[in-house]
């Protein structure tokens, strides 16, 4: 069996509205990032970094220090939203601050075939909530971008770390990928 946690990167640990539905799909147990310790960590072969309300512009910045184990770890690791940032802030890349929120349905196209995307199609639709987008991190491939060359989907080169713009909990296709990313653990 495979052992699965989320990471929830909300400010508030007992705001659970970006990790419930990741809960309802994936069906693991969280933890709160100022929580995290190597012990906790040992015990999971694959580990979810959440999202974050919209309203919490500060999220990257505060809860990256937490987070610099990622650079060490052989562990499979999907960060989704604020998660994908925080792992391409913590490999070196920089975050790009928009001025106008992407919030909707979203149609994406795959750059790099790759088994996270087993069962997707060359273009499918995403949900997006997010004013935030990241650069590709050097050390990581390009999966799945959108209309506007934003970085939707990338991949380590080396390490088993995914980082997702979207929410993949919130469609049909999204949620393939999160099984997908089971089936890699």
């Amino acid at each position: 069996m495979k052992n699965i946690i989320i990471i929830n990167n909300n400010l508030d640990k007992n705001n659970l509205k970006f990790v419930k539905p990741l809960m309802k799909v994936v069906r693991c147990p969280e933890i709160h990032y100022a929580e995290i310790t190597p012990e906790i960590l040992e015990d999971y072969h694959g580990i979810i970094l959440s999202g974050t309300p919209l309203s919490d512009i500060d999220a990257v910045k505060r809860n990256t220090p937490y987070y610099q184990w990622l650079k060490d770890t052989d562990k499979a690791v999907l960060g989704i939203c604020a998660g994908h940032q925080i792992i391409a802030k913590i490999f070196g890349s920089r975050i790009i601050h928009r001025k106008e929120k992407h919030v909707g349905m979203c149609e994406v196209f795959v750059d790099d075939p790759h088994p996270i995307l087993n069962g997707c199609s060359n273009s499918f639709i995403v949900y997006h909530l997010h004013m935030d987008v990241v650069a590709l991190p050097k050390i990581f491939n390009l999966l799945v971008y959108s209309h506007d060359q934003e970085v939707e989907l990338m991949k380590h080169q080396s390490k088993p770390i995914w980082g997702v713009q979207f929410h993949p909990e919130r469609t049909k296709k999204g949620r393939l990928i999160l099984h997908n990313f089971i089936q890699l653990v």
